[in-house]
C-alpha cells in the first residue's frame, strides 16, 4: 500500500441486527471510497453476488485498478467483508457487492454507474423477509443516472420496468441441463396481472422463458446471451457469448454461468474485447467457500455454501452432475446470521441427489442436524446412510469422518453461512496451505 495510509474499511456493506440493516463504517469513509473510483458498480441480489463480483474483478482488473469488497474479504469473518483501502490511492473502478437490505443505505453514499442485480428468490425469511420487500429496497435505491444491468430471465426483472434507466438484459439459451418444470418455485406469478406464468423451459428455480398466459408478457430482448452449453472432457463447462467464440468456465454450478454473463454484459458495455474476456474469465478459480475444491489424502473435496432452496438445490445439481461414487455432508446451523428460521429446508429439491445411486453415506451436521436427517427421511433415503453427527459432536470430528470414509473418492460439504468458514479452516488446516 502506498503512504502506509491504510484505512480499515471494514464492513463496507451494513450488518444486519433484529432485521434492519445497520452500516457499520463512518459515512464519510464511504463517501470518500466512491470519491476516488473513476467508476463504480454494485452487484446485489439473493444468490451468486459473491462470485459475479469476483468475476467481474477478475475482468477488470486486467487494465485497470480495483478496489472490492470481496477479493480482499477475510471468509472467516463470515458476512462482515473487510476492505483494506489506501486513502491516498485512486482507482478506475470500485466493485462493491451490496447487501439488498443495505442498497438504500450504501445508494445515499456512493452513486453507482452500474447496478448488476443477480436474481430474486425467497431467502432467510426471517432476516430479509419476503421477496418483494427485498426487490422494493433495491428498485427505491436506483437513481436515475445508473445503468441497470438485469437478468431478462428472471421475471423479477419485470419489477423494474417502470424505471427510464439504461437496461441491459442478460440470459441463457436452452441448453441440455434446461428443464421443463422444477420443484422450487419462486415469484411464478407475474409481476405484471397476477397470473401464474408458463414456462417453455427452466434453468433453475424461476429463471428461464417465460410468458404471461393473461397480459402476455414475456422475457425482455437480451443484449449477451449464453449460447451453445457443454461439457468438456474435463469435466468444465464451455459456452459462447452471442455466437463469438467458446469460452471454458473453471467453476462447479451451472447457475455460475449466470453469475459469469452478468460480469460480461457490464465488461462488453465498457468495450473490453472478447479476447481480453475469455483469457480472464478462463484463469478464475472457485473463491473461498463457493463450489471450492480440495484434494486431500488423493480425495476430491468439494465445499460449498447453502442458504436457501434454490442455492441448495443448485448445489445439489451440481453433485449429481459427478459421475463418481460420494459421499455428502450438510452442515445446518441457525445462528443469527444463517437465519434462524431453517423451514426452507423442505422446499430444496433433494429427488434428482438421491437418485442417482453412487452416494455412499449422507451426514448430517449442524445445529440443527437432527432436522436435516429428518428431511432425508422423508425422502425415503436409505437410513442406514443417514450419518448423523448432532451439535455436541465436534464439526472437526464430522469432518474427519467424511474424509476418513473409503469406498469413494469424491466428498461433498454444503454448509450455511456460519458453518462455511469454519468447515473451511478445518480442510484447509489439512492440506497446510491458505
Amino acid at each position: 500500500m502506498k503512504n502506509n495510509m491504510r484505512v480499515l474499511a471494514g464492513n463496507l456493506i451494513c450488518k444486519l441486527k433484529e432485521n434492519k440493516a445497520e452500516l457499520v463504517l463512518d459515512e464519510n469513509i464511504i463517501k470518500t471510497i466512491g470519491e476516488n473510483c473513476g467508476k463504480t458498480a454494485f452487484v446485489t441480489g439473493t444468490n451468486g453476488t459473491t462470485t459475479t463480483t469476483n468475476i467481474l474483478n477478475h475482468i477488470l482488473e486486467h487494465d485497470n485498478s480495483v478496489i472490492s469488497n470481496v477479493t480482499e474479504s477475510n471468509m472467516d469473518k463470515s458476512e462482515h467483508k473487510t476492505v483494506v483501502y489506501d486513502g491516498c490511492a485512486k482507482y478506475d473502478w470500485g466493485i462493491f457487492k451490496v447487501d439488498m437490505a443495505a442498497m438504500p443505505l450504501v445508494s445515499k453514499l456512493i452513486n453507482p454507474d452500474y447496478i448488476i442485480v443477480t436474481n430474486f428468490f425467497r431467502s432467510q425469511l426471517d432476516k430479509y423477509g419476503a421477496e418483494e420487500y427485498t426487490i422494493n429496497s433495491v428498485h427505491e435505491s436506483i437513481k436515475p443516472e445508473t445503468t441497470l444491468i438485469l437478468n431478462g430471465d428472471d421475471p423479477s426483472t419485470l419489477y423494474f420496468d417502470d424505471l427510464n434507466n439504461e437496461k441491459i438484459y442478460y440470459s441463457k439459451n436452452h441448453s441440455d441441463f434446461s428443464q421443463r418444470n422444477t420443484h422450487v418455485e419462486d415469484l411464478i406469478f407475474c409481476p405484471k396481472c397476477g397470473a401464474r406464468l408458463e414456462y417453455e423451459y427452466i434453468h433453475y428455480g424461476n429463471i428461464g422463458k417465460y410468458h404471461c398466459p393473461n397480459c402476455g408478457v414475456k422475457n425482455p430482448i437480451s443484449d449477451y446471451t449464453v449460447t451453445d452449453v457443454g461439457i468438456n472432457e474435463e469435466g468444465k463447462f464451455e459456452f459462447e457469448v452471442n455466437k463469438k467464440g467458446q469460452i471454458v468456465l473453471n467453476l462447479l454450478g451451472s447457475y455460475n454461468l449466470y453469475n459469469t454473463i452478468a460480469a460480461i454484459s457490464l465488461a462488453r458495455k465498457e468495450d473490453i474485447d472478447c479476447e481480453t474476456i475469455k483469457n480472464q474469465i478462463e484463469g478464475i478459480e472457485s473463491e473461498k467457500g463457493r463450489m471450492e475444491e480440495f484434494e486431500i489424502n488423493g480425495n476430491k473435496v468439494v465445499l460449498s455454501i447453502s442458504k436457501n432452496p434454490v442455492s441448495l438445490t443448485e448445489v445439489l445439481k451440481a453433485a449429481t452432475l459427478d459421475p463418481s461414487e460420494k459421499s455428502l455432508m450438510i452442515i445446518l446451523n441457525d445462528s443469527e446470521i444463517d437465519g434462524e428460521d431453517i423451514s426452507w429446508i423442505w422446499d430444496a429439491d433433494f429427488s434428482d441427489i438421491l437418485k442417482t445411486g453412487n452416494i455412499d453415506n449422507f451426514y448430517c451436521g449442524g445445529s440443527r442436524a437432527e432436522d436435516m436427517a429428518i428431511r432425508l427421511k422423508y425422502e425415503d433415503f436409505d437410513l442406514d446412510k443417514i450419518k448423523l453427527c448432532p451439535s455436541k459432536c465436534s464439526m472437526e470430528n464430522s469432518i474427519e469422518d467424511l474424509l476418513n470414509e473409503e469406498g469413494n473418492n469424491s466428498k461433498y460439504i454444503i454448509g450455511t453461512q456460519s458453518a462455511v468458514p469454519q468447515a473451511r479452516k478445518i480442510l484447509v488446516d489439512k492440506i497446510g496451505d491458505e
